[in-house]
């Protein structure tokens, strides 16, 4: 039972609560000379449906892709689009619905419900482009682990994809590996997770096979 109960009461929470972490990102932006209207907000697409959901997934990618304000948060509440994204929504469809057969997942209807139920958070928050700098995200990650922590744990994810971001969240929440390769964790309230790695979204190759690549090592990392 996934806070069935109480996910308006968990969303609630979660909204305020996060207002001070995102002054917190200002603060640390500022001190680097970066303007304010830099920040991307992230987080769940729809915190009631996020935080209703079974399991409760969070996808944790690098930096935003010329985005600033609310603007990811929207695209998550609305449609699928640009080929990271369609990537992400194909993944989480699969997690959500037991992996049905590829061709389940194409649909945009589908891919557009899938984002509504998932959480995106960027390692680094002020935008970057279309190709990241491995060692300024990285820095982000040392460097802002606390805000971090802070906000992964109030949103309590059963499910972490670390989207090419593995080494990023190692440093951020002192993860070990298992021996299977991946990775899991304890909530302070007792509730378990796992962090599977993946692929960055935006890497070349099918998406038939990426969907199938996540389906093997998330069977293998929840099995």
């Amino acid at each position: 039972m996934n806070g069935e109960i109480s996910a308006r009461d968990s969303s609630d929470r979660y909204e305020t609560a996060i207002a001070g972490v995102w002054a917190s990102w200002l603060s640390l932006l500022d001190r680097e000379g970066v303007g304010p209207d830099a920040l991307c907000l992230d987080g769940p697409g729809v915190a009631e449906s996020y935080f209703s959901a079974t399991p409760r997934l969070l996808f944790v990618l690098r930096e935003p892709n010329n985005c600033r304000g609310g603007e990811l948060l929207a695209l998550l509440r609305t449609e699928a689009k640009y080929l990271a994204w369609r990537n992400v929504a194909r993944w989480a469809a699969g997690i959500q619905r037991g992996f049905p057969p590829f061709s389940e997942v194409l649909p945009q209807q589908a891919q557009n419900e899938a984002l509504r139920r998932i959480a995106a958070v960027n390692i680094k928050k002020s935008s970057g482009g279309s190709s990241s700098s491995l060692t300024e995200v990285h820095r982000y990650a040392v460097t802002a682990a606390a805000l971090h922590r802070t906000q992964i744990s109030l949103l309590r994810p059963d499910i972490i994809v670390a989207a090419g971001t593995i080494a990023n969240l190692q440093a951020i929440l002192a993860l070990a590996p298992q021996e299977s390769g991946n990775y899991t964790g304890v909530w302070e309230d007792g509730q378990q997770y796992t962090v599977v790695p993946w692929r960055h979204p935006s890497a070349r190759g099918s998406a038939r096979d990426s969907y199938l690549g996540l389906r093997d090592r998330y069977l293998r990392a929840t099995g």
